[in-house]
């Protein structure tokens, strides 16, 4: 597990998840990738990611959607920003809902970023260009010590 990942994108929907991927491809940058196709199976990732000692760089964001099976998105941000090793890890939420009520609670939860998924494949393109640029270029992160 000691190659590089940039992203973790939890997303359940493969739909979805595979136009995720391909528009990050699409970037200059084509970040490494992993997915998680739930909240459980992502919070395994991340509690194998920290124990291996190879692992030098934490993923420079998580993109999280919030309607998961098994463990949604919203309680898996709190798993996260309520460990203090993960705190620091950015969780930016894409997801279809709107309501004032998910907004809300996301960001009592400590989200950096919540973001409703665009509706056609360019406005997705442009989307993830903007959060590549920012997060992967621009954003400075925070290390595995």
């Amino acid at each position: 597990m000691s190659a590089q990942i940039d992203i973790l994108i939890v997303e359940d929907n493969p739909n979805d998840s595979r136009l995720i991927k391909r528009a990050f491809q699409r970037t200059d940058l084509n970040p490494q990738v992993h997915i998680a196709k739930d909240g459980v199976e992502a919070l395994e990732f991340i509690e194998n990611y920290f124990d291996d000692p190879e692992n030098n760089n934490l993923p420079k964001f998580i993109l999280l959607d919030l309607k998961l099976p098994r463990l949604n998105g919203l309680e898996l941000l709190e798993k996260i920003k309520n460990n203090e090793v993960w705190a620091n890890l950015p969780v930016i939420i894409m997801t279809s809902s709107n309501e004032a009520v998910d907004i809300k609670r996301a960001y009592e939860l400590g989200v950096n970023s919540y973001l409703v998924k665009p509706v056609n494949y360019e406005d997705y393109y442009d989307t993830i260009k903007e959060l590549s640029s920012y997060w992967l270029k621009i954003n400075l992160t925070c290390r595995k010590y």
